[in-house]
């Protein structure tokens, strides 16, 4: 198996493109809060200004679900955008 397969979240034998790198720099030095999200709801990834604008660290958001942190009020819009 290829080095890069055990390290970067890509399928084994694909070799990770230029273009994630420069998507991964944009996302991470944004001032803007932006995440990546699963098809459930899962955060993926999360950038530093969107942890800074709900309080939380990566560590808190990354693998838990989007409601945890969204406001009762607004659940029912964002799942029903989801």
């Amino acid at each position: 198996m290829p080095h890069y397969a055990m390290s970067l979240p890509h399928a084994p034998g694909n070799a990770p493109k230029a273009g994630d790198d420069r998507f991964r720099q944009a996302m991470t030095a944004s001032n803007i809060g932006m995440a990546i999200v699963s098809i459930d709801g899962i955060w993926l990834e999360v950038n530093p200004a969107l942890c800074a604008l709900l309080g939380y660290r990566v560590d808190e958001l990354r693998g838990h679900h989007y409601s945890e942190v969204t406001h009762p009020d607004d659940l029912a819009i964002s799942q029903h955008l989801v």
